[in-house]
This record gives C-alpha cells, structure tokens and sequence, in this order.
C-alpha cells in the first residue's frame, strides 16, 4: 500500500489525536500537490500510528517481496564470463 493510500487509511479512524491528525492531513496535501514522496521518517511513523491503532499492519507495509511474504532464491555464483567484462566502455577512435 503506498504512503497515499496508507493516509487516507488513517484519517478515516477517529481514535487519531488532533495533531496526528492535522499532521497527516498535511502529508496528504503535500502527497496531492507535490507526488508520492515521505521521508523515511514520517512512512516509519505511519506504520507506528496504525500499529499503535492496531489496523491491519500486512495493508500498511510495501510490496510482498519486501514484507517476506514472497521467499527469497538461493543466491548464485556470477558466472567468470560476467567478471571480466571491462568497466567501462571503449573511446572513441578518432580519425
């Protein structure tokens, strides 16, 4: 669930106190007006607010690879074909 939807989330409950409140009433204008960007700080206070308001924590987080509810492959040698491609790609020749 993205951080917009997380807020309209959160405003619908009434337990919110006024300042949760008109703060997260802020971050959704500012996520109208401006595009879908929080910092890290303000997402990971969402999360504590619903967990605190005991909402459903699996609809407040990322994607399902992130939550570990996909699991994740064994990890693989890279191949030596891989390892010596060069850093960086050749000049140019000059005539």
């Amino acid at each position: 669930m993205t951080d917009l939807e997380s807020l309209s989330h959160l405003l619908a409950d009434e337990r919110l106190t006024d300042a949760e409140h008109e703060a997260f009433e802020s971050m959704h204008g500012y996520i109208l007006a401006h595009g879908p960007k929080l910092t890290p700080k303000q997402s990971a206070w969402i999360r504590a607010v619903a967990s605190r308001l005991e909402l459903d924590a699996g609809e407040l987080t990322g994607p399902a690879f992130a939550s570990g509810a996909i699991p994740v492959g064994k990890p693989v040698a890279v191949p030596a074909v891989l390892r010596v491609l060069p850093l960086k790609p050749p000049g140019r020749k000059s005539t």
